[in-house]
């Protein structure tokens, strides 16, 4: 099984012409709309694997960032990897998307209580 650790979006096409959506401020009114997306996979066996090594050492691990991912936007953006990591754990790279993945909080009997009257 394999989780995805970036999601990026390469190209925005309405009507077959690359359309910045970061940069157009005016409602879009398209026939056609066509997103090329770049997923970058990493198995889960393996994210597992490396909490747990450092876990053993109370550190936690919540993003794993591609070495050559990295090394290609380092290059691109002509910064250095560390930079450029940071950039990206911070989610200043403009053609990522950050997932967000939905933890259920388990409640108490009292917050039950207050959001079954409230």
């Amino acid at each position: 099984e394999l989780s995805i650790i970036h999601f990026l979006v390469n190209n925005n096409l309405i009507d077959s012409k690359d359309i910045d959506f970061r940069k157009n401020e005016d409602p879009i009114v398209c026939k056609s709309l066509s997103i090329e997306i770049t997923f970058i996979l990493f198995p889960l066996l393996d994210i597992f694997k490396y909490q747990k090594i450092f876990a053993d050492y109370q550190i936690s691990v919540n993003k794993i960032i591609s070495g050559e991912h990295l090394k290609d936007l380092s290059l691109l953006e002509e910064v250095n990897e560390l930079e450029m990591a940071l950039n990206i754990f911070l989610g200043n790279n403009p053609k990522e998307v950050i997932l967000l993945s939905k933890k259920f909080k388990k409640e108490g009997i009292f917050e039950k209580f207050f959001h079954l009257f409230g």
